[in-house]
């Protein structure tokens, strides 16, 4: 079961209606438990009842959450509210990394340098992933810089080169990437495919499609490669 979050709702790649999931949500009808493998538990909508949450999920059969940046100025939150649920239930992971719709203001180098953390003695505050990052090519993001085609290619270009540094990232320390790619599907798999075409095979990180919405046959094609062990994540 794939899965993944906004935070509050937690999202099944199933064809179950709503009465199932809840039914199904119960830790001893998911042997193991589930892990969210991507949240944007930093935000300040979960300030003021963050712990809550987290116990909300540990009834309903979460065991781990895979918290995402944006940027590199989340950093802080992150580490202080995996901290305060530390004795619970339910395990925080901690990935750092630049949102493509981020890229114009985030500093990339940044948050590349947050994920070098081998000094970090305490293991839960240790990047175990690289992301949030990809690209996003939805119109509105596009035109950032403008309603020209040079002004869109260049958001692109700027959006290749911070993917392109977070997939270099993940080479050199061994972690997953964690992937956003609306209205960019197969053009983001292309691209990290091609971007480790020259790593060898037993250096090439996994990677993890969250909430992909492409195309089916562009996800099927991905998975079934032996060259780049690709993973999705589809919202119903």
């Amino acid at each position: 079961v794939s899965t993944q979050s906004t935070g509050k709702q937690i999202a099944l790649e199933t064809t179950m209606d709503a009465a199932q999931i809840e039914s199904a949500l119960v830790t001893d009808r998911v042997p193991g438990g589930l892990i969210d493998c991507h949240a944007h538990l930093s935000w300040p909508e979960f300030a003021d009842d963050f712990g809550e949450l987290i116990e909300r999920a540990a009834q309903r059969g979460v065991v781990g959450v895979l918290m995402v940046s944006m940027d590199e100025k989340e950093r802080p939150v992150m580490r202080e509210r995996a901290l305060s649920v530390r004795s619970g239930s339910v395990r925080i992971a901690l990935a750092f990394g630049v949102h493509p719709i981020a890229v114009p203001d985030a500093d990339v180098a940044a948050t590349v340098g947050q994920l070098d953390d081998a000094d970090e003695r305490d293991a839960l505050l240790r990047a175990t992933g690289v992301g949030e990052c990809g690209l996003d090519y939805t119109p509105r993001h596009l035109k950032v810089r403008g309603d020209s085609a040079e002004d869109q290619e260049s958001v692109k270009a700027a959006q290749h080169a911070a993917l392109a540094a977070q997939i270099n990232a993940a080479v050199s320390t061994g972690l997953t990437l964690n992937v956003h790619s609306r209205s960019a599907g197969h053009h983001t798999i292309n691209f990290i495919s091609e971007r480790l075409e020259s790593v060898p095979r037993e250096k090439r990180p996994h990677v993890l499609m969250h909430a992909f919405g492409g195309k089916a046959k562009y996800a099927v094609a991905a998975a079934a490669r032996d060259d780049v062990d690709f993973y999705f994540s589809i919202a119903p």
